[in-house]
């Protein structure tokens, strides 16, 4: 993916292979990415064999416009018989973040959700601690404002696990 003067994004797309690019906007609920409408890449005005093979379904460079947008979005591009996803953040046309994995987009967005807060370590056995972890970042996504939810700093993974169904309604 390269950007041209903030004001597009380029994305390889091979359609031959049903490969096709694509930039659309996501949103986070009850901690998994939700997709809005899809925004198919056009082919390079600049380069003719380029539109002829963007036409033809062979690997070829398009083109999606950004201009004025503004939020999470996903993007995704083949480069042969591979695919690649990312995930970016606009800021009314301009790149502000952009991730190539899935983990790191989400933790970032519940580190923001979190803010300056300092979250405690839980407390458990490894697999209690992980099952809890997973669960406080899905809470963490879904709250509008982590300052009214006191037992956001509940240390206890057990009772993470005992009040997911609650917390997580």
């Amino acid at each position: 993916m390269t950007t041209e003067k903030q004001q597009t994004i380029e994305l390889t797309n091979y359609s031959r292979k049903g490969i096709h690019a694509y930039l659309c906007p996501v949103s986070i609920k009850d901690g998994r990415i939700d997709r809005g409408a899809f925004i198919s890449a056009t082919p390079l005005n600049a380069d003719p064999d380029n539109q002829r093979r963007f036409y033809a379904g062979k690997s070829a460079r398009g083109k999606v416009s950004i201009v004025g947008l503004t939020g999470l979005y996903e993007f995704k591009e083949a480069s042969g018989h591979k695919t690649s996803f990312g995930y970016l953040q606009l800021e009314n046309g301009v790149i502000v973040n952009q991730w190539r994995d899935r983990e790191r987009f989400l933790e970032a967005m519940e580190a923001e959700a979190v803010g300056e807060q300092e979250l405690p370590d839980l407390i458990g056995s490894p697999k209690q601690v992980a099952w809890a972890e997973d669960i406080r970042r899905k809470v963490i996504l879904k709250l509008k404002s982590v300052e009214d939810a006191d037992y956001i700093h509940t240390e206890s993974a057990k009772w993470w696990i005992d009040e997911r169904e609650a917390l997580l309604k």
